[in-house]
């Protein structure tokens, strides 16, 4: 019954087994009860198939002949007479079908290194010809849930209760020696534990104090399975940090490794304490209290300490041979089979012990004017007592410094401009607090009959949003701390230190005292001394009617503005410079030679025509084009209404229908965690206020519960017929928002955020009925030309839509009564009830959006196909 994934080879093989019960009762008599709950998950499935294409038995003798059309299933990046380079030669290849030499590279340009990889792939399980294979990584995993709680009646007006939720939840990682495409997944174990003491005292009829005290705490490793290998393994000379973790992709081939897969450690401790007084005087509700929270978020993350290798086409197409000025990626392939990476990064783990105080103070006045009006007048407030690292741990930087040569006496060989806690006026958690953050609030609910059948609601608010404590996490990566660093291509896979300046940085000095050394071309992510807390200004009106019979409609408008959205704004952005090099003063400020007759702008000279580098170019250059501040200087905009129509449960049935229509602009996203720039133009964010990337624009959703209770048949027919409830839930999703990107940095700007043109006249939508291994394009690749040199794209962000998507979940379950209390609820449920496919991922919309790529426009990716599950449940 269950369905196959639109991408996997093979039938989904979930084993999913969920079993527990719940016991509880008194423990003296009116005084004191008990409650207890347990759950089991056992999941064992095969995933979707991951489609990848690894090298082919005529690859590896050089022979990219045999590579299929463009745009299909490992097809090649360029057709047939384009500009194709051996990235070992920066000779051309040739790529007429009708001469010698077609398509192939001397066996001398391979890798020896890359070869070494090639050894670990399953090539037995390959298609011969094109190197296509589809592999189902294993998604096992086994959690167990317990839930308690514990009530004391002290006296009739005292109570005490304590309550607990326990989590234990494991999921393995994969490796094998020769598949090496199993560790795509992170293994996971995770424990979550949270404990609630509450007391409530009602002092009069119209008094009530309640208080709360909580502590929760998350423990999160994970990492890969032991036995698996690193870079080292392979040849590549690097410093490893751990013996099991690599991290390489070849764009639109395959891959090995994920960042989460690298081994990280994570444990969140939070304890809360809050009090709340409820008071009834009059025709007035007041409600006053406070909350204190302490917080803290320990990290050891590893996600890039053996070193990300990316390769992505662009040596064999050209962008470093003749000043760059390809326009199109080449073949990936070709560029990992001869060891010419694209970019590369590596850094120390990236560590944190933030802790963050947090309290907030309220009152509210809930006024029953009248028997139609009811206003509600409140005021929160809500200080910004920004984290800290407990070790003090990050950077800030004062342009004026660094144009005055100034360094830091804490580590007197940084750079100039940056400095750290300890040098004088840098406070610990480097920004300011917002003392004065007072949120006002109003809302009222006016019945103007007063017979409660129609009621008028509206409200407005102002909202502080408190940071999560990992916003600002990578503050701790700028050096000396972590050193997360760049080197951009080419980059020879083998040696991908060897033009890098000063050699390569690791292990380094840690921890760092004041003799660290800072390497080059470092990234940065830095905090304003001054940022503002995100604010939230909201309004709401509703009516909802009681039309009646168990019916009820309701109509909801909500609009909201969020001003000081926090993002990242790159602030030392490379700086196009037109012409060629001649000589010094031939490119202006830029002083390092890119080569003679070579284009002055090129995407290996980014790190060189920097800001800052062009102002300095000793001191400019530890730093790298992704340099990043987080910027309050950003906002969103979101308005939506929805329409409900309700029937209670009644004649044996009840019924859900809503329809919302939203439109949410922004000028990028919130990743929650600020770890690199949004914009294509740092010089013009606002060029990219469009539709939010999670701007779905139409939503349906039905549900429905109908049970079967025919009073007229005869006690058999009852008995066979009656009793049963069938649970349908519709959903219908308008398409999700695609951000097509260029692929290349023809901006030169050192951001890779270049967006394509907009060829007119030109459908962008194929039209296609997509289907598995044909007709998966959807976006029109003709479409779309990539921006020129210097230049920035006219397509605009999130210009584009996914397919509608249609849902059909189905419950269909029994009651048996089978003793007295005894009784036995059979059900089986179905999920995507007609297999319809959803396009899309949990990050991302599931089609391929860079226009460098040979797959651009085709769905890539789809959610769970259809599937069915029984559960049985008895209660006594």
């Amino acid at each position: 019954m269950n369905a196959t994934n639109f991408f996997s080879g093979i039938k989904d093989t979930v084993k999913r087994n969920q079993f527990g019960g719940t016991i509880g009762g008194k423990v003296v008599s009116d005084k004191a009860f008990f409650f207890f709950g347990y759950q089991g998950t056992r999941n064992r499935q095969v995933s979707a198939a991951t489609n990848s294409c690894i090298p082919t038995a005529a690859e590896l003798a050089g022979d990219f002949s045999q590579m299929p059309a463009v745009g299909a299933q490992c097809g090649r990046a360029i057709a047939d007479n384009g500009n194709l380079y051996d990235p070992a030669t920066n000779s051309k290849i040739n790529t007429n079908p009708n001469q010698a030499n077609y398509r192939k590279i001397p066996t001398s340009s391979l890798s020896q290194t890359a070869l070494n990889l090639v050894k670990y792939l399953p090539a037995s399980l390959a298609n011969p010809t094109t190197g296509a294979i589809s592999v189902a990584i294993p998604a096992n995993f086994t959690e167990d849930q317990y839930i308690g709680r514990f009530d004391y009646n002290i006296s009739s007006n005292h109570n005490l209760f304590f309550r607990t939720f326990v989590t234990n939840y494991n999921a393995p990682a994969y490796f094998s020696p020769t598949n090496l495409l199993l560790t795509t997944t992170a293994g996971n174990d995770q424990r979550v534990m949270a404990y609630t003491l509450g007391d409530t005292l009602t002092l009069t009829p119209h008094l009530v104090n309640s208080a709360h005290a909580s502590y929760t705490r998350r423990r999160n490793n994970r990492g890969p399975t032991a036995g698996g290998i690193n870079a080292r393994t392979i040849g590549v000379n690097i410093f490893t940090y751990v013996p099991a973790d690599l991290r390489l992709s070849v764009t639109n081939q395959f891959s090995v490794g994920c960042g989460t897969c690298s081994p990280g450690f994570f444990n969140v401790n939070t304890e809360t304490f809050s009090d709340d007084v409820d008071w009834i005087k009059g025709k007035h509700q007041i409600a006053f209290g406070g909350e204190y929270i302490r917080t803290g978020d320990n990290t050891n993350s590893g996600y890039l300490q053996n070193g990300n290798f990316s390769f992505s086409g662009a040596a064999s197409g050209g962008q470093y041979v003749g000043g760059g000025a390809a326009t199109s990626a080449g073949e990936p392939m070709i560029d990992f089979l001869t060891g010419k990476q694209n970019s590369f990064g590596q850094s120390r783990q990236q560590q944190t012990s933030y802790r963050q105080n947090i309290f907030s103070l309220y009152a509210q006045d809930t006024f029953h004017f009248n028997s139609h009006l009811t206003l509600s007048l409140g005021v929160r407030y809500e200080p910004m007592l920004y984290q800290t690292d407990k070790f003090g741990r990050g950077s800030t930087f004062d342009q004026a410094a660094f144009s005055a040569n100034t360094h830091s006496t804490v580590f007197p060989k940084a750079p100039a401009g940056i400095f750290f806690y300890g040098d004088n006026g840098v406070p610990k958690s480097f920004t300011n607090n917002r003392w004065n953050n007072f949120s006002p609030r109003f809302s009222l609910s006016y019945d103007p009959i007063g017979n409660g059948k129609t009621v008028f609601r509206a409200g407005s608010a102002i909202m502080y949003d408190s940071p999560n404590l990992f916003t600002s996490q990578r503050l701790t990566s700028s050096p000396p701390f972590v050193n997360e660093i760049a080197v951009t291509g080419p980059v020879d896979l083998t040696n991908p230190y060897a033009n890098y300046s000063g050699g390569n940085p690791f292990p380094g000095t840690f921890p760092p005292d004041a003799s660290a050394t800072f390497p080059t071309n470092a990234y940065y992510v830095l905090l304003p001394r001054n940022i503002r807390t995100p604010t939230i200004y909201q309004w709401t009106a509703s009516v909802q009617q009681d039309l009646g019979r168990g019916w009820m409609m309701s109509v909801s408008y909500l609009g909201n503005h969020n001003a000081h959205l926090w993002l990242g704004r790159a602030i030392n952005p490379a700086t196009y410079i037109q012409g060629t090099w001649t000589g010094p003063g031939s490119c202006g400020a830029l002083t390092v030679s890119p080569g003679t007759g070579t284009a002055c702008s090129t995407t290996g000279n980014a790190a060189q025509r920097t800001v800052l580098a062009l102002a300095n170019p000793t001191q400019g250059a530890y730093f790298s084009p992704t340099m990043t501040s987080i910027s309050d200087g950003f906002d969103s905009n979101y308005n939506g209404v929805i329409a409900a129509i309700q029937h209670r449960m009644s004649n044996s049935f009840s019924l859900l229908t809503n329809y919302t229509w939203s439109h949410c602009i922004s000028v990028g996203d919130a990743p929650g965690d600020v770890a690199g720039i949004v914009n294509q133009n740092p010089y013009y964010p606002r060029g990219d206020r469009a539709n939010c990337g999670f701007d779905v624009r139409h939503i349906f959703n039905t549900s429905i519960v109908a049970s079967s209770n025919f009073k007229s048949l005869n006690p058999i027919a009852r008995a066979v017929v009656n009793d049963w409830q069938l649970s349908p839930i519709i959903r219908i999703l308008s398409g999700v928002p695609m951000d097509i990107m260029s692929g290349i940095d023809n901006s030169r700007n050192g951001q890779g955020r270049d967006r394509p043109n907009y060829v007119p006249g030109i459908d962008v939508y194929t039209h296609n009925h997509i289907q598995r291994q044909a007709n998966l394009a959807y976006l029109n690749k003709a479409a779309f030309t990539q921006n020129s040199v210097g230049t920035f794209g006219n397509v605009g962000r999130n210009a584009f839509r996914g397919p509608k998507y249609y849902n059909l979940d189905l419950s269909l379950s029994r009651n048996f009564q089978l003793y007295e209390r005894l009784k036995l609820q059979m059900r089986l449920e179905g999920f995507n009830v007609f297999n319809h496919p959803f396009f899309g991922t949990s990050g991302g919309s599931g089609f391929t959006t860079t226009l460098s790529s040979g797959t651009f426009g085709n769905a890539t990716a789809a959610y769970d196909p259809r599937i069915f599950q029984a559960a049985a449940k008895f209660t006594f």
